[in-house]
């Protein structure tokens, strides 16, 4: 409830009532208010106004402004908290790095304590109404005065600095290390870049090994980018130079870098250090609660299904294990090469079996500036290098079947909606399909990403024994964006069908509670932003020898 107070003018409540405001910083003298000032300041917020001769002081109480993410708001809010007020020298110098407890509506320069350091100042900096019960998990960073910039940033802040023996903890904190291999390698998520002793070594990869999202998408990252860091550490590891440093992989204060990075670790220690997917997770399931995102599928509509981190290093490892991945053989260059749009857009997913790639178009049209879309013509010559001896399309005749078959190419036509799960029937066709022909199968719909990756995961999972789970790992690794919203929990309905009975029947559930139609026109935008996204840069995700930020310093 509003409280008005009735003064005269010059009388000793109005000089009074406005010395306050000025020594808090409201108003810039007596009987002079500033609007922007006042637009800024926390509850309860005064106003003066003229009335009959009289000034009348209001309090208002101000208006909590919403916290904003750094992602779209369909993703769970992370709890990395900055001050809401934008306004003061507080909110324009503290940021406030907090992991899970509420955001405060203002950080008062005023409230701090006079020494302006030590552990007692984060107490002072905090507004009355703020919870005081669990200050351990805050930290006050003083936000470079340059600005914002882009990318990491250096700093001497002695939180910042690497620990000199870190320790495992339950409780995440930005800034910290944690240790990967005791007294060798360790990772931290930072704010800034930070300033390592002669002793350690610090790099990141954040922005050389870079996942495309399609829309709402961060990762899992492919398996060039994969290959590349797993070759950057073994080098670093039995680097002469770095012989008896402290290796710090360190990234950003997002979510989504850092669970990409621990994604990156988790694939190194499988493949080099031979570690179980189990053995993995167990270094990093410690944090409470957990400091990492799971992943989810191609759209910008709430997940409904996620995909952990866990999940994609099992993935990982039975493509290893049943032979579906040769990482000794995998040429990293050639995988850039194909996954670029300008080169087909298409991937491997079984050696020797499946081919998925985005479906062509009857005649070459342009897309976006320096883009153009593919006919059937740019696919016959690297079709027949690969011993492909069919095409399945799923999607609309938007080209002529014939370019393909007077090629020597058989062509199959089994279409099915946008974003929905194939019929008993068009699964049955796939399969009999499979069984029939003799060499490759190059499969598209019109993105070659959630029609193509559900028939082709179904295969792998009745050929393979893969886990619905873990075939989504893999095929998200191999082919990024695929299996999109009721395909994903469709896969895991087939698995537990597979388990009862190995001649299951694959019954589609249909449309569910999703607009296919909606789906389908996400995607469609999402690939090309991502493809536009992609033609300045070269196309490359970490094309070339994988590079590094920082280093020893």
């Amino acid at each position: 409830m509003d409280m008005r107070l009735d003064q005269t003018p010059n009388s000793k409540a109005h000089r009074k009532s406005l010395q306050n405001l000025q020594r808090k910083g409201w108003a810039r003298g007596i009987g002079e208010l500033d609007d922007k000032v006042l637009s800024n300041a926390p509850t309860p917020v005064c106003n003066v106004r003229n009335k009959n001769g009289k000034n009348i002081v209001y309090t208002v109480p101000s208006v909590n402004k919403p916290y904003t993410s750094d992602l779209a708001s369909i993703l769970p809010r992370r709890l990395n908290f900055q001050s809401a007020s934008s306004g003061g020298s507080a909110a324009r110098g503290v940021r406030i790095v907090s992991e899970n407890v509420p955001s405060p509506s203002r950080v008062n320069d005023n409230q701090q304590n006079a020494s302006g350091a030590g552990s007692g100042s984060v107490d002072d900096r905090l507004p009355q109404n703020f919870p005081r019960n669990d200050l351990s998990r805050l930290r006050v960073l003083q936000r470079p005065s340059s600005g914002k910039g882009q990318g990491l940033r250096r700093s001497a802040d002695p939180a910042l600095q690497p620990a000199n023996s870190p320790n495992m903890s339950t409780r995440f904190m930005v800034g910290s290390t944690y240790p990967i291999i005791d007294g060798r390698f360790y990772w931290a998520s930072v704010s800034c870049e930070p300033a390592a002793p002669q002793s350690e070594h610090w790099f990141s990869t954040d922005r050389t090994l870079v996942y495309s999202s399609f829309c709402a998408d961060f990762g899992p990252m492919n398996l060039s980018a994969i290959v590349r860091y797993v070759k950057l550490m073994k080098e670093k590891m039995s680097s002469e130079d770095l012989k008896g440093k402290k290796i710090v992989h360190f990234t950003g204060a997002s979510v989504q870098n850092r669970t990409n990075c621990v994604f990156l670790i988790g694939c190194y220690l499988l493949l080099d250090r031979k570690m179980s997917p189990a053995e993995i997770w167990n270094c990093f399931s410690k944090f409470e609660p957990s400091p990492f995102l799971h992943y989810r599928d191609a759209t910008f509509v709430r997940s409904t299904w996620d995909l952990k981190l866990e999940d994609c290093w099992r993935g990982l490892h039975r493509g290893i294990e049943t032979g579906l991945i040769d990482i000794e053989g995998f040429n990293p260059d050639e995988y850039d090469y194909y996954d670029h749009p300008q080169h087909g857009d298409m991937h491997v997913i079984v050696p020797r079996r499946f081919i998925a790639f985005k479906g062509p178009t009857g005649r070459r049209y342009r897309l976006a500036a320096g883009l153009y879309s593919h006919t059937p013509k740019d696919y016959i010559e690297v079709f027949r290098h690969h011993n492909v001896s069919a095409i399945v399309r799923l999607n609309n005749k938007e080209y002529d079947r014939n370019e393909f078959v007077k090629n020597g190419f058989n062509h199959y036509d089994l279409f099915f909606e946008d974003c929905t799960t194939p019929s008993e029937l068009i699964v049955s066709k796939f399969m009999d399909i499979v069984e029939r022909e003799r060499g490759v199968i190059a499969v598209h719909c019109l993105a070659g990403l959630g029609r193509t990756g559900t028939l082709i995961g179904l295969w792998i999972m009745r050929n393979y024994d893969f886990t619905a789970e873990e075939v989504i790992a893999y095929l998200r690794i191999i082919r990024p964006g695929s299996i999109i919203g009721p395909q994903q929990q469709y896969l895991c309905d087939c698995y537990q069908k597979l388990k009862n009975v190995k001649e299951a029947s694959f019954s589609s559930p249909g449309r569910l509670d999703y607009n296919s139609a909606a789906l389908a026109k996400e995607v469609k935008e999402g690939m090309l932003r991502r493809h536009i996204h992609r033609i300045p840069s070269n196309g490359m995700q970490g094309a070339g020898s994988a590079g590094e930020v920082g280093g020893t310093r």
